[in-house]
Order: C-alpha cells, then structure tokens, then sequence
C-alpha cells in the first residue's frame, strides 16, 4: 500500500471525487489525496450512529449509519472544508449497499430486501419513492446506461438481478440469475458484462458475465482468488478485489474472455468498499482506516493461484470464519493460526463498542472454534476481531432475530 490513515472508528464505506475521499469512519471525514502517500484530512462532520456507507452526487452526500436504522443524512460538501449535515430523511429497513445513478439514489436493505428508490431532483430533499422488491439480503448494487444490477443472498442461493432503469425512478425487474453461491458481495456493470467477485463452499473468485442476452447471462470467465471476495472496483481495463483475509488482487480484463491476474499485495485489514481514484485504488480497510494502494502492480508481483501447483505457497495467515452466517440464535467462529501465538477473539459493534471477549491466551497452531450465543442484542451486523503479535483479521457477524 501507498499508505495507511487510521481512523478512531471502523472504517466501513468510501466515495472518491477527483482529488478528494469521503470516508465513512464514525464520522464523514473528507481527505485530500492530492499526495497518495500521505492524504490529509481537510474537513469532517459527526454522523449519529456512526457512518456506514456514502454515495456522491449533486453537491451533497448521502450517508448512512451502522447504528441509526432507517435514517439517510443529506451532507452538503459544496464547501469539503466544512460538509454540514443538511437533512435527515426516514428510510425503511435496514439500508446497505447505496448508488446513485441518474438523478436517482438507490439503497439495498441488507436484512430483508428490497430496493428503497429516492428521487434527487432536489439533491438536498431526497423524496422517497415505493420501495422496489428484491431477494432477501440485498448485498450490492452497480449500474451502467439503463442497467441496473443487485446482488442478493448471504448464505446460500445467491442472486443477480438486472432491472431496467430507463426510468431511474421506477425500476423494472428484467431477469433474476439464481447461482450456487454462497454470497456475491462485490459487483460493477460496464455495457454488457458484468463483474463480480462470489464467494461459495468449493469456488471463490471473480467472475466476468455477458448480459447481452439479457435474460440469458452466461458465464465468459472464472479466476479463482484465495479468501472470501468483499469488494471489487473497476477502472479502465483492470478490476480490484479485496477479500476478508486481506488479500488485494488486480486483474487485466483487457480481454473479458480470459482476464489476467496482475499481481497482489496485502491490507492491513478486511475492506469491504473499494473505489478507484485515478491511478489509484482507495480502501476502507475497517480497523486500519484510510488505505491508498497503487493501481498498476503489473511489475514483477507475484500472485497465488490456487489451481497452479508449481506457484509458491501462500504466506501464513490466520483464517477467520463464522457458520451459520447469518445466524440466530448462535454461532460458531473458527480461526485458524500458522504458528502457536497469544490470540485475543473479540465481539464488536458497528460502533467500535466491545461486547464480548471470547478468547484471551496463548494457542497453538492449527483450527480452533468458540460459541457465540449473544443475549439482548438486536438484530444487526457485528464484528469478530482476532488479533496476534504478527496478525489482525475480522470477520462480519449477522444476527436475525
């Protein structure tokens, strides 16, 4: 990486424009990347609940918050010196995955489905519009020209669906893919193909469909990629994946038939929202903050492909999973160490408030697993963060009640 801003809070969502980042960290705190190497906060502004996601457009902001359900806040950043907090519109649900596109702000609810559609004509008044049905657990939402794309499903029978927004404000529903994985937490549309990063039981990775039969994508490549996909980014010819462990790839789709892994480097920390700024890729790495990592890595980086038995070893890392997920009432979290080392397994909010601490001792190497059964919490997205001397891995917990 370029470099690494902390943050006091977890570091969950990101927008770029031009030489300025938005980070969703606790507060909304604009960055001047003017220098990559070391970006300089020019002007923030509290949001209740802690800052969740962002999306840009018109002059304003639109955020929401880990801990405030059911509340959009408009921030005006005519002035990035001194974004203000212009409005507070209700929203059903519980709002994930946010895009605007066309005059129209789009939100995934994360928990139960469905799309919430506002309409951005005033860009400080967002009108709300009649939510637009969707599968269960609405995960991520990318759009190009009158196509627009959610991904659906977290723990199995995951889905792509392609609604039609010629009319941005009254979204269509043209096809629904029904797959065999597990989860697709990173999508990004560019005419007729699609980029996804899908995560399943025997095959995670990137994936490259051609919609231009709409209502009959098919599959023009897979790239296996080790770890659970959470984000992707395009720009120019070249995706960006990040992965839970940390893992951070750049692909070549200069031939969207048969794309070309350039090369791989490591995060700090998970990140789950990544946006490209130029020559540059931008992530919310969580407990690390603000990471800056270059966007061409074509030199000489060696990357891992699981399917190669002549390429070298991954490097040791410690896994971090949880099954059922999502979960209710319990859940089992499983970590795996390279080596025997003093690990502490914590719970967290999307607050950064710890709730539990289920491990604190020394462990040896190999599989280890704890219960995690929580008592008068909600439901809601926690976290479980393990740390060592040489490590640090979190992993998203989903309680429904």
């Amino acid at each position: 990486p370029t470099s690494t801003t902390p943050t006091t809070e977890i570091a969950y969502g990101l927008a770029t424009d031009g030489p300025l980042t938005y980070l969703a960290a606790g507060d909304l705190t604009v960055y001047d990347h003017t220098d990559p190497a070391d970006p300089q906060p020019i002007g923030s502004v509290p949001i209740p609940g802690n800052a969740s996601r962002v999306a840009l457009a018109a002059g304003h902001a639109y955020v929401t918050a880990a801990g405030q359900a059911g509340i959009l806040y408009v921030v005006d950043i005519a002035d990035p010196t001194q974004p203000t907090v212009v409005n507070e519109v209700e929203v059903p649900g519980f709002p994930g995955p946010i895009l605007a596109h066309a005059g129209a702000l789009y939100l995934g609810d994360f928990f139960y489905g469905g799309l919430y559609v506002l309409d951005l004509a005033d860009p400080a008044d967002p009108q709300l519009l009649p939510t637009v049905p969707t599968g269960i657990y609405a995960i991520a939402l990318a759009a190009h020209g009158d196509r627009l794309f959610v991904a659906t499903g977290a723990f199995g029978g995951a889905t792509i669906e392609l609604h039609d927004v010629s009319d941005p404000l009254a979204p269509a529903l043209v096809h629904t893919l029904v797959t065999d994985h597990q989860s697709i937490d990173g999508i990004a549309a560019r005419g007729d193909l699609l980029f996804a990063s899908p995560n399943g039981f025997d095959r995670s990775g990137f994936a490259v469909l051609d919609y231009a039969q709409a209502t009959a994508p098919i599959e023009l490549a897979f790239v296996p990629l080790p770890g659970l996909q959470r984000a992707l980014a395009l720009a120019g010819d070249a995706v960006y994946v990040a992965s839970e462990e940390g893992f951070f790839q750049a692909i070549d789709i200069t031939d969207p038939g048969a794309p070309r892994r350039l090369g791989e480097t490591f995060l700090p920390a998970p990140a789950f929202v990544v946006a490209t700024s130029g020559d540059r890729v931008h992530a919310a790495t969580t407990y690390a903050g603000l990471t800056i990592v270059p966007g061409h890595c074509d030199s000489g980086v060696p990357v891992l492909d699981p399917d190669d038995p002549d390429q070298p070893p991954a490097p040791l890392t410690a896994l971090l999973t949880a099954y059922p997920n999502p979960f209710n009432p319990q859940v089992t979290i499983r970590f795996d160490l390279p080596r025997p080392e003093p690990v502490t397994l914590d719970i967290y909010d999307l607050t950064g408030r710890r709730l539990a601490r289920l491990v604190a001792g020394n462990r040896d190497v190999g599989a280890h697993t704890v219960a995690w059964k929580p008592e008068n919490l909600p439901s809601g997205t926690y976290l479980a963060r393990l740390e060592t001397p040489s490590l640090l891995r979190t992993s998203k917990l989903v309680l429904v009640r």
